[in-house]
């Protein structure tokens, strides 16, 4: 189930050691994905990269699920 792009994951039914070892693939691929933006944000432009850091500095957590619910 996916509400404003939050997984949900139900571990029901699941062994424990079932629930870990999804639980820690969930972990790895979100790694990786970061870690390969990351990679392609060290070969931005100055000028592009001033725009990215703009984006994401409007994408704080506010308390709307959307974009976190953390709050400020």
């Amino acid at each position: 189930m996916s509400m404003a792009g939050q997984i949900i994951v139900n571990f029901d039914g699941l062994t424990g050691d079932a629930a870990q070892k999804l639980a820690q693939g969930m972990v790895d691929s979100v790694k990786t994905k970061i870690e390969a933006l990351a990679a392609l944000a060290g070969k931005l432009s100055a000028e592009d990269a001033a725009k990215f850091e703009r984006l994401i500095g409007g994408m704080r957590a506010d308390g709307n699920c959307g974009n976190g619910c953390a709050g400020t």
